[in-house]
């Protein structure tokens, strides 16, 4: 006997989440809890400081005017890119640090991935800021870091002058993991793989329960019920066959 064709309709969709409602609920939240341990208790958090630094070449430097030209202006934004660069590439600077702090565990490759520059769009502005575990040094190793590329920068490039904005600071939260995150991510695969496998275990089930079963899956009205009744007690019946 072949099976009806048939598509999964919203209203199918609906009935399966109705059916498992208190299943995919409890998963979600379970998934929830657990998301908050593992954020809580099984992972390292890295903390976060950053300095700010204000960088022009000799010529916006120099001389009283009022007036700024934008070659003058588009030069001071290469200047920064190229201290970024420079900076970025020498490996005296966090070997300095490393020495400096006693970090263990850091190498100059690895210390230097824990370092990151940013520059705002259309100024000559200079973000510096370290991510690392250590939260009672990680102000004191940026501040020690963005000494010696003021050094550096003075030291190497002629052509402008760097002045520190901000000195090194943070607020003391951790930049990661962080746990609303974890918690929305826990519970979405908390309801969706619980309602998946619901959907999964409703498909695969292909047990006719009731008449309308035989309707709906195979478009087969039923006209009459034979009773199977318990061999065990023949004062009831357990199930129905269709016929």
């Amino acid at each position: 006997m072949e099976n009806k064709d048939s598509t999964i309709s919203i209203t199918d969709l609906l009935i399966i989440f109705k059916k498992y409602f208190l299943v995919i609920m409890v998963t979600s939240v379970i998934t929830t809890v657990a998301a908050y341990v593992i954020c809580n208790y099984f992972i390292e958090k890295k903390y976060s400081a950053t300095a700010v630094f204000y960088l022009e070449n000799k010529n916006m430097a120099s001389g009283d005017r009022t007036t700024v030209t934008t070659e003058e202006i588009n030069s001071a934004q290469r200047l920064v890119q190229n201290a970024i660069s420079v900076l970025r590439s020498m490996d005296s600077i966090p070997a300095r640090v490393i020495e400096k702090h006693g970090l263990r565990g850091y190498t100059v490759n690895s210390f230097k991935k824990t370092i990151n520059f940013s520059n705002e769009p259309n100024t000559t502005v200079l973000s510096i800021s370290v991510t690392m575990k250590e939260k009672n040094l990680v102000v004191s190793v940026l501040q020690s870091y963005s000494d010696i590329c003021i050094e550096e920068f003075e030291r190497v490039i002629n052509s402008g002058s760097i002045k520190e904005v901000n000195a090194a600071s943070s607020n003391g939260n951790p930049v990661y993991p962080i746990p609303h995150n974890f918690l929305m991510i826990g519970s979405i695969i908390g309801f969706v793989g619980s309602y998946f496998a619901a959907f999964i275990k409703e498909i695969l089930d292909t047990k006719v329960k009731s008449e309308d079963d035989l309707f709906t899956i195979y478009n087969i009205p039923v006209f009459a019920e034979i009773l199977s009744f318990n061999s065990k007690s023949k004062s009831s019946y357990s199930s129905y066959s269709y016929e």
